[in-house]
């Protein structure tokens, strides 16, 4: 079951301007969850990009394949992008490797302190509005399940690529 649907009148953080990294990365790390508007192509079509995203510090051990992050690059850039693989690097060291949907190329592994949070509901809004039309919670059984169906999908495709490449 979906939840109620509601208003997002609340500040809303905007992707495309790196400068906002700091203070996510303050807001998250005090336990306030923050709401984002997607830019970019990248997750199409699972996101279209003008949605807003209500994301949550979460520790790494609890993230899994398919789950959607909030992470920094090398440049401190902001990425929005799906766990596709999570390894444990030398001993207790958790590293994961994320992929855009659109993307065919996986991204370089990344390190847990890289993480700002996880993305735990999607508004997607009328586009004259900001009223919402939609809720979608990504905690719920059916959207896990999905959400790991997805990665294993971006990585066959990856093979396929280098496959037909070769």
């Amino acid at each position: 079951m979906e939840p109620e649907l509601q208003e997002t009148r609340s500040k809303t953080f905007d992707l495309a301007f790196p400068q906002v990294v700091p203070i996510l990365r303050d807001l998250l790390n005090n336990d306030i969850s923050v709401r984002i508007r997607v830019t970019g192509q990248s997750m199409g079509p699972f996101l279209k990009g003008g949605e807003i995203v209500l994301i949550r510090q979460t520790s790494p051990n609890l993230l899994h394949q398919g789950d959607i992050i909030l992470y920094t690059d090398q440049d401190e850039y902001p990425i929005l992008h799906r766990i596709i693989r999570k390894r444990s690097i030398s001993g207790d060291r958790i590293h994961f490797q994320t992929k855009g949907d659109a993307n065919i190329i996986p991204d370089q592994f990344i390190g847990p302190l890289q993480i700002l949070g996880r993305i735990e509901q999607i508004f997607v809004t009328c586009e004259k509005h900001e009223i919402v039309a939609r809720l979608i919670d990504l905690n719920s059984r059916l959207r896990k399940i999905q959400a790991r169906i997805i990665a294993w999908y971006g990585i066959l495709r990856y093979y396929l690529y280098r496959i037909r490449a070769q």
